[in-house]
């Protein structure tokens, strides 16, 4: 099978989610003997890398249909996967790609939507949070300034807001009828937003998958009073300062089992430096901010995972901590979560933004080594339902019932 991957960016194996998602499908596709393609509309670096996992990779510039049919005849392409989420990217690749179909009636298509199915109204900042942005140097002026008015708009006028994201979200449907979604959870998210009274049937539902290929047993034994918050530096989504907020809380309430216990961050994005000066001006111990590196090692040393996101996809880095024993608590604020922690079996599923909950849980964990290792040990066996090759027999099985 010959099979198309289609995405706003050249995919890299060390970069970004959907890149990552990607990368991992293509190689186990690969592996399986498959043929894998890509085509994205820009490069990382502006700079042409290419990847072994593709056969070929095609830049997409200004005649979408033209490339796109030209690259799925010639290489009598199967199965195309399309994957772009960038607003004016949809919106042009779709209807190529609904015209080209008619042209390629033995291919089969479909659209992976990576995100959660939420309304970007619950995406932004809290309004002292742009202040902090405003008067940082990492930030221009004016984007804060702008970013703060399409808050204000969402916040005093939802029923607009609501008007302008079904017309976005039905726009998906309307041009590809193969929707796939990250989880089952979504399936009446995403109808409700787009203004559907039921669920279409064509829709289906299959989750990320495992990257790290890890050969030796974890070693629990190993494991160091590490908190481990792994995201890019972004507020809006990933909420970094309420992390460092119970992380404070912690220091006062139980000094005594906070002691010897550090919190590592690793990432990096423009909201950094507003996190380093909460944690000097808000005199926060035992932070370190340990930049943009490959997580692996760091969670084959830390004992628990912090997530505190408004909102995810299918987040990777929850599936990767459970892989290397890092036992997670995680707000409960979006719906896949719960295809990937068992609450009070492999982590702790706490009320969204219930910080006396999430203060507590923790603490429970600090000091239960016990109670910290027998979930590490279901997280690590559990975790394996994602890996790679039952993903992609889920993705086999979805092709042939298309």
């Amino acid at each position: 099978m010959n099979i198309l991957f289609i995405s706003d960016r050249q995919a890299l194996p060390t970069f970004g989610g959907i890149e990552r998602v990607i990368c991992n499908l293509a190689k186990q596709f690969t592996a399986d003997g498959h043929e894998c393609f890509h085509a994205f509309f820009s490069l990382m670096d502006n700079k042409q890398m290419p990847n072994p996992l593709f056969k070929k990779e095609l830049v997409l510039s200004g005649n979408l249909l033209d490339e796109l049919e030209g690259l799925i005849v010639s290489n009598r392409i199967d199965f195309v996967i399309n994957n772009c989420i960038v607003k004016g990217h949809i919106k042009s690749i779709m209807p190529a790609l609904r015209m080209i179909k008619p042209h390629t009636p033995a291919t089969k298509y479909c659209f992976l939507y990576h995100n959660s199915c939420v309304g970007a109204e619950r995406l932004h900042c809290s309004y002292g949070f742009y202040l902090k942005r405003f008067l940082s140097k990492s930030w221009n002026k004016s984007d804060v300034l702008k970013d703060a008015m399409k808050a204000m708009v969402f916040d005093t006028f939802p029923h607009l807001v609501k008007l302008y994201f079904r017309k976005k979200y039905k726009r998906i449907p309307d041009n590809e009828p193969n929707l796939v979604l990250l989880s089952e959870h979504y399936k009446p998210n995403f109808a409700n937003i787009a203004g559907l009274k039921t669920i279409p049937p064509r829709w289906h539902a299959i989750g990320n998958s495992l990257c790290f290929d890890i050969k030796e047993d974890v070693v629990l034994e190993a494991k160091e009073k590490i908190l481990l918050l792994v995201a890019r530096m972004e507020e809006d989504h990933k909420r970094i300062s309420k992390a460092l907020e119970i992380w404070g809380v912690v220091q006062k309430k139980a000094p005594d089992v906070a002691q010897g216990w550090s919190f590592v961050i690793v990432g990096n994005g423009k909201d950094k430096p507003i996190y380093e000066d909460m944690v000097k001006k808000g005199h926060i111990p035992n932070v370190t901010f340990a930049g943009w590196q490959d997580p692996l090692s760091f969670y084959l040393k830390a004992s628990i995972f912090i997530m505190v996101s408004i909102t995810e996809g299918f987040p990777m880095t929850l599936m990767e901590a459970k892989q290397c024993g890092c036992v997670p608590i995680v707000y409960d604020s979006f719906g896949s979560l719960h295809d990937v922690v068992e609450d009070g079996i492999d982590g702790f599923i706490v009320r969204n933004n219930d910080k006396d909950a999430y203060v507590n849980h923790l603490v429970s964990l600090m000091q239960n080594d016990a109670l910290r290792n027998k979930m590490a040990q279901n997280g690590i066996v559990l975790a394996q339902k994602f890996s790679v090759d039952k993903v992609a027999r889920e993705w086999y099985a979805y092709y042939e019932s298309l």
